[in-house]
């Protein structure tokens, strides 16, 4: 079975270590693999990341 991945909008980066200048590192940690049926089934779907908010 051949998987597609679906691709993303927004950021492009679901983690960072929160750190400055060349210290700073950024990933993208997350993946939606879907079958060509998937697809065909769902046809407007998109993965979008969020922004995220934290009290530190």
């Amino acid at each position: 079975m051949k998987l597609e991945d679906l691709g993303f909008v927004s950021h492009p980066f679901t983690w960072s270590n929160r750190r400055q200048g060349q210290n700073l590192v950024q990933a993208r940690f997350d993946r939606a693999l879907v079958n060509e049926q998937w697809i065909t089934k769902y046809p407007k779907a998109l993965v979008k990341h969020l922004s995220c908010f934290t009290s530190s």
